[in-house]
């Protein structure tokens, strides 16, 4: 990285970055990236940033958990490794799945947006989704190769499988002969070397024939694998060799396929790796809420610096005159001076590299084709070389590289030095940068160079302030004004003797002069902008009650205007009824010439004319009978006893019954009374011998299945839909064998692993379908 890059702490924000990656070949590029020495370039990387930033909104992002992965691939390939392990050639499967499927999503993107920002990346990102598929066909995503994976393979799996059965029940009944005579120990036969072996009291290893494959450390027990069992023995064991080497066959040839399209592939994975890079700087765009200023004149509004927080950091305008060559920035010590030097290299440093700046929206900021700084204390011993050295070794390069169009940013140039022959060095060679059409910003305590402001076109003065009635920096910036040092002040609040103040006032002579001109001025400036900023206090609070008073009355207009339609709708309503009502005297009016009915109809008419009923203000309004919340009480149709709604979607809601989940149409609910509310328990009355629980601990994968085959039925039968299947944890064969037989078992609507209080990773709880 350039110096001056380190100076400004930039590997800093970077490094900040690259925790929004996800691989590690996407942080290598992170920390190489450096700011763009061209317009097109930079402007690249801004526009990468701010469409990732896009996608990233819409939750459009590209899956690179393979990355690290594919890359470890891609190094085997090229040192011409023939087989790769199955866990990795299903990495590569799905990575080759992602690359795909993100693929279209960019190509997606750039017909909705008409943004062709990303048109290189859809164009040249490679297709195989048929190959990941075939991956995916081979090795299940436990990183195992399936047994379909061939036909061959299915059969060994199944002759092996046949096999140790076979094998298993002789040693077995073996066992229980030979136990039962007092010459094994109380201890199940085992495998050592691939045989199966039974544990032969030593002294009794005569009485049994076959061959000797250990012996415990005691030498009381003898492992031996009976003459009976051995040719069953070598039979399982080649079928398990044709086995292996049938797989190893299937991961050469996955292996050859990857080779195949290595080019390709190797494309993906750098397109890949930059746009993880892309998407972490959109991350951190987004969750720093940094600005691209626009080209044009310096004005950034709000700086900040990236690395101080929020909390910490006093932001700051910096808008200087178009026609600025020389900034100059004066104000006392641990006023903030480096850090608002930092604060504009790191803004010019960020917008050019695709990052964007710590400043408020309405920013803007000229090109600088270069950026160099002299910033801290860089004496080197070893080199024999002073801080005012390192200094002028800085300044030199600076005046060897920089052109038009560049950036100096220079700290104390004549510190370190005699002062009146280092500040003249210091102002001729910002004239001689200022002239060559390069821009500055140098911080001084030096009155000189203050002065230098004054009568130099294009050089102005601005500094950090400084509270005086407390004799502390603000660190606020302000252009225009020089700063004091406010030296004095500070060694008289540290109780300096008072003769030696009023020598040191002597002996400062102009200079002291100069800076009570300058505090006074700084005075007035302060009362002004205090006078200015309480008539923006007052306007805002006068705009804040005046919009508070509209919004009020607003509302009232919208709550007046939704009565006058309610009091619409029911006199509407109201009518209609009447209408209807009177129709119907009329027609009794008509049909009946009994003169005492006919009054009494009449008077009907006119009563109902006279009464206009008025709802009550008490009487709830109709709740809607589709309409329903959490919480509620319903009755569900079909199913007896009543619930509670635990979940509302759309027209869906899910629905506790007891110690039952139910998802339902709202049209099956009608409301409950919550005081009827009964809790909905489902027992299990099985008339058979089957139970919620399934113990398969200790058996072999086949067993299991068996066994669980068996258990579902009696289940289902009994009436029951949920069941936990205890396999345990072990090396995991039992848990998958169950995982693999649920998914494919039609009577299983579903499976998942058990809570921590149910047993955890050793126990599945499925549900089963009625």
């Amino acid at each position: 990285m350039q110096p001056y890059l380190r100076k400004l702490e930039y590997a800093t924000v970077l490094k900040h970055q690259s925790e929004f990656t996800h691989s590690q070949a996407a942080r290598k590029l992170i920390s190489k990236l450096t700011p763009a020495k061209s317009r097109t370039h930079s402007d690249r990387l801004r526009r990468e940033t701010i469409a990732a930033a896009g996608l990233l909104q819409t939750g459009r992002r590209p899956c690179v958990s393979n990355l690290d992965r594919l890359g470890e691939i891609l190094q085997a390939l090229e040192e011409d490794v023939i087989l790769l392990d199955a866990s990795l050639i299903r990495s590569a499967g799905e990575a080759l799945i992602e690359m795909d499927s993100f693929a279209s999503v960019l190509q997606e993107h750039i017909e909705e947006q008409n943004n062709d920002v990303f048109a290189v990346y859809a164009r040249e990102i490679p297709r195989l989704p048929e190959l990941g598929k075939y991956y995916y066909s081979v090795i299940d995503k436990d990183g195992e190769i399936k047994k379909s994976a061939s036909k061959k393979l299915s059969k060994l799996i199944s002759q092996t499988a046949g096999l140790r059965q076979r094998l298993s029940q002789k040693i077995e009944r073996i066992s229980v002969s030979l136990s039962s005579r007092g010459i094994l120990r109380e201890a199940p036969p085992t495998v050592r070397d691939g045989c199966h072996v039974l544990p032969v009291i030593a002294t009794h290893r005569r009485s049994v024939k076959g061959i000797v494959h250990d012996r415990s450390e005691s030498g009381g027990t003898f492992f031996i694998e009976p003459e009976e069992v051995v040719s069953d023995g070598n039979e399982l064991r080649e079928a398990v060799l044709d086995m292996e080497y049938e797989i190893r066959r299937i991961l050469k040839e996955a292996t050859g396929r990857l080779r195949e399209r290595k080019t390709e592939i190797q494309r993906g994975y750098e397109i890949f790796t930059e746009l993880d890079a892309i998407y972490a700087r959109a991350e951190y765009h987004l969750k720093n809420k940094t600005v691209f200023p626009e080209e044009g004149a310096t004005a950034l509004l709000k700086l900040r610096h990236p690395l101080i927080p929020n909390d910490e950091m006093i932001p700051n305008d910096v808008i200087l005159p178009v026609k600025w060559k020389v900034l100059v920035v004066s104000g006392p010590n641990a006023g903030g001076k480096s850090v608002l030097l930092k604060s504009i290299g790191l803004a010019v440093a960020c917008s050019q590299s695709g990052v964007g700046a710590f400043v408020s929206p309405g920013s803007t900021l000229p090109f600088f084709s270069n950026v160099l700084v002299s910033l801290g204390d860089n004496q080197s011993i070893s080199e024999h070389e002073s801080t005012y050295s390192a200094r002028l070794r800085e300044q030199l390069e600076m005046l060897n590289t920089l052109k038009a169009g560049g950036l100096a940013l220079i700290d104390e140039p004549a510190g370190g030095t005699d002062p009146v022959t280092g500040t003249a060095l210091a102002l001729s060679v910002l004239d001689y940068l200022a002239a060559s059409g390069c821009k500055a910003i140098v911080t001084t305590h030096m009155g000189q160079l203050k002065n230098s402001a004054r009568d130099r076109d294009g050089f102005i003065n601005g500094s950090m302030n400084f509270a005086i009635e407390s004799l502390e920096p603000d660190y606020r910036f302000r252009l225009g004004l020089p700063g004091s040092s406010y030296t004095l002040e500070i060694a008289d609040r540290m109780d300096f003797p008072d003769e030696v103040l009023t020598r040191a006032k002597e002996m400062s002579g102009e200079s002291f002069r100069l800076d009570n001109l300058i505090e006074e001025l700084s005075k007035k400036t302060t009362i002004l902008d205090r006078e200015i900023t309480d008539n923006r206090k007052e306007t805002a609070e006068s705009l804040e009650k005046n919009t508070k008073l509209r919004l009020e009355l607003e509302s009232e207009i919208t709550e007046l205007d939704k009565m006058r339609r309610r009091i619409l709708e029911e006199n509407e309503e109201k009518a209609r009824e009447y209408n209807s009502r009177a129709d119907s005297l009329l027609t009794q009016l008509g049909q009946t010439q009994d003169i005492s009915e006919r009054k009494e109809i009449r008077k009907k008419i006119r009563d109902m004319a006279d009464t206009i009923p008025v709802k009550k203000e008490s009487e709830p309004a109709d709740r809607e009978s589709n309409i329903f919340e959490v919480g509620d009480s319903v009755a569900v149709s079909g199913w007896e006893g009543t619930g509670v709604i635990e979940e509302v979607s759309n027209d869906n809601c899910v629905i506790r019954m007891g110690n039952v989940r139910l998802r339902c149409s709202t049209s099956d609910l009608t409301p409950a009374d919550v005081s009827e509310t009964t809790v909905l328990s489902i027992a299990y009355n099985a008339s058979v011998d089957a139970g919620p629980e399934i113990d398969l601990r200790g058996m072999s994968a086949e067993e299991a299945i068996a066994e669980l085959d068996t258990s579902i039925d009696d289940c289902i039968s009994a009436g029951m839909t949920i069941i936990r299947v205890i396999h345990g944890k072990g090396e995991g064969i039992l848990m998958r064998a169950v995982n693999r037989s649920m998914k494919s078992d039609r009577r299983v609507l579903s499976h998942r692993m058990g809570e921590p209080a149910e047993g955890g990773t050793g126990v599945t709880v499925a549900e089963l379908r009625k």
